[in-house]
């Protein structure tokens, strides 16, 4: 069933880029568009997993963890201790 609906706005996005109306229509970003929309569509639970620990370890290479002796720190543990 998502395959024919994919081919179909496939179908509909190569005709509608053939009209001179269309001529900046851009059928390669539409179709990766469509691409997107089907994996999406098709995410496992497993997947989502995968991609929530990769973001996770990035903003954690990216992001600085205050040190022990900083104020902020130093607070938001007295706000947290009981």
């Amino acid at each position: 069933m998502k395959r024919t609906l994919l081919k179909v706005a496939v179908m509909l996005l190569c005709l509608a880029g053939v009209t001179p109306a269309m001529a900046q229509f851009n059928l390669k970003k539409a179709l990766g568009g469509a691409v997107k929309a089907a994996k999406a569509v098709t995410l496992t639970d497993e997947q989502m997993t995968e991609y929530v620990k990769e973001y996770i370890d990035w903003m954690d290479k990216h992001n600085q963890v205050c040190a022990d002796d900083d104020p902020y720190t130093i607070r938001l543990k007295k706000l947290t201790e009981a």
